[in-house]
């Protein structure tokens, strides 16, 4: 007797976040009755919990196949797709061919523009389910189900890690600095920090605004008070910095925590609570805060970045770090670390 699919099962599983996908809530920022909340930066609503969409597809012979979509916002719009439009049109079909089986479906909305967004979500979960049935009757591999295996590593992304990470270390170990700042910037993935002379980093906002005065002071002239400049990144950052040269650089927990415990330090603390800022920063959404430390050609912007890594574990060599090239060369030598520019991207 042929397999058949005998039933499809829509359902909802939601994990509770300890910490909102990016991170803490910002001071504008509340959860509504539903348990959604909108990030101010980027005017996108996110849920408090992580939830996905599985269909259970069972065959006439018991064969399981399980399939899963995107869920986070009314994932019940999905599971009313699957139940009242799509499931209906599967149960009783054979599984051996889910191309066709998919085509049919997709038509369903075509002429209607509608083959996206929670149709396509509720389409893409099925299309799962039907390929796992599919090869589990066949007792091969999916991969081999599918044409055979065209590689051996695929990269992975992982979504808002970044935010989150430094918000809940921060938040766990008390950097009031930190906590603050992450708050602030709670729309954004990443989170870039500079320090350096206040009134050189705010006064010369490109290479070609430095003018030989006002290099020689900030060099030179004792005691110049310092700032802090921070810009929330959305997005993969090789993308955004685009003319420099990036390396990733490994850390250990202890490592990582010592970094930040240190970076904290850097910032003028809070006052009754506020972390006081000086206004908007140099390009995207940034902004300065008052920096401790004191900026000199003894203590330049790059000798401050390998203290932060010295803080972490990673070796230092102050007279190379004078300049970026020589922070850069240092590390590639010392650390074994190597530019990670080529595979910061996608592939194609």
């Amino acid at each position: 007797m042929p397999i058949k699919i005998r039933s499809v099962e829509a359902i909802v599983v939601s994990l509770p976040r300890d910490t909102p996908y990016l991170g803490p809530l910002g001071a504008d920022e509340t959860v509504d009755k539903n348990g959604y909340f909108v990030r101010k930066g980027n005017r996108t609503i996110y849920s408090t919990a992580d939830r996905s969409v599985l269909v259970k597809m069972t065959a006439s012979d018991g064969t399981i196949g399980w399939g899963e979509t995107y869920g986070i916002i009314a994932p019940q719009a999905v599971v009313a797709m699957l139940r009242d439009v799509l499931i209906p049109r599967v149960e009783g079909r054979s599984p051996g061919d889910p191309a066709a089986i998919y085509a049919d479906l997709y038509d369903l909305m075509r002429v209607r523009g509608g083959s996206g967004g929670f149709f396509g979500d509720a389409l893409a979960a099925l299309d799962i389910a039907l390929w796992d049935v599919k090869a589990r009757i066949a007792g091969e591999p999916l991969a081999q189900v599918l044409g055979g295996a065209r590689t051996k590593r695929i990269p992975a992304y992982v979504s808002g890690l970044p935010r989150a990470t430094l918000a809940e270390y921060a938040s766990e170990r008390g950097y009031p600095a930190l906590i603050a700042v992450t708050q602030r910037f709670a729309a954004f993935e990443w989170i870039e920090f500079g320090w350096g002379d206040r009134e050189f980093y705010q006064s010369v906002p490109t290479v070609r605004d430095i003018s030989l005065p006002v290099a020689l002071r900030a060099l030179f002239s004792p005691g110049n008070t310092a700032v802090l400049h921070v810009v929330g990144i959305t997005g993969d950052p090789a993308r955004v910095f685009t003319a420099g040269e990036l390396v990733r650089i490994p850390l250990s927990r202890g490592g990582f925590e010592r970094m930040l415990q240190q970076l904290d330090a850097t910032f003028v603390p809070p006052q009754a609570g506020a972390l006081r800022d000086l206004g908007r920063g140099l390009y995207g959404p940034s902004l300065f805060y008052p920096a401790n430390g004191s900026f000199s050609v003894f203590k330049v912007c790059n000798h401050w970045i390998a203290d932060l890594l010295g803080a972490a574990g990673l070796p230092k060599a102050p007279v190379l770090a004078t300049l970026p090239s020589g922070l850069i060369f240092h590390l590639r030598w010392r650390a074994g670390l190597t530019p990670s520019r080529d595979d910061a991207r996608p592939a194609g």
